[in-house]
């Protein structure tokens, strides 16, 4: 599968809109749909971070636990499905200064980028063949009109695949494409 992403600056932030056609010859789920706990809604705007030096890693896929880091109900997306040569497409808004952010705070560093430094951006998205052989208890849930699957951890860290685009950034104001 291969994925585009656009990136907009601006004084406060990056836009990020990504787009997508299902060329796997059969359906698929993309990671990319939250629910928050804390909440009790769908996060439309959710992503990860990890910023290194002039380097930033996007994400919206599975946050695999590190070893040794043992959750009860660790955070799980949602597979959004995808039929056979469909296309599907998402955004998301990152504020700036940039940060490191994922699901477990422990985690995060305390790291502040300014927006001009950052040279070098990557855009993952997680992604897996639909499972043809689901237990009945997992269920499609139907949102705004797409059909989503919370499926164990376990079972997305097993399946999921990751969809790369990357870009080196000149500067980070105008947009940019990556294909």
């Amino acid at each position: 599968m291969e994925i585009a992403l656009a990136v907009r600056h601006d004084q406060d932030g990056l836009e990020c809109e990504y787009r997508g056609v299902n060329h796997a010859g059969v359906p698929i789920l993309v990671f990319d749909r939250l629910y928050s706990m804390a909440s009790r809604k769908m996060e439309t705007g959710w992503f990860y971070a990890r910023v290194q030096g002039s380097q930033v890693e996007l994400s919206r896929a599975l946050f695999q636990l590190p070893p040794g880091l043992h959750h009860e109900n660790p955070e799980v997306p949602y597979g959004r499905e995808v039929g056979v040569g469909e296309t599907f497409s998402g955004h998301f808004r990152i504020p700036l200064p940039l940060r490191d952010r994922n699901p477990y705070p422990a985690l995060t560093r305390q790291a502040r980028v300014l927006p001009t430094s950052v040279t070098d951006l990557r855009f993952r998205l997680g992604w897996a063949p639909k499972p043809t052989n689901l237990p009945p208890a997992i269920a499609p849930v139907d949102w705004e009109g797409e059909r989503l699957w919370l499926l164990p951890y376990r079972s997305v860290l097993n399946l999921q695949q990751l969809a790369t685009a990357e870009q080196r950034l000149a500067a980070v104001s105008g947009e940019s494409a990556i294909r």
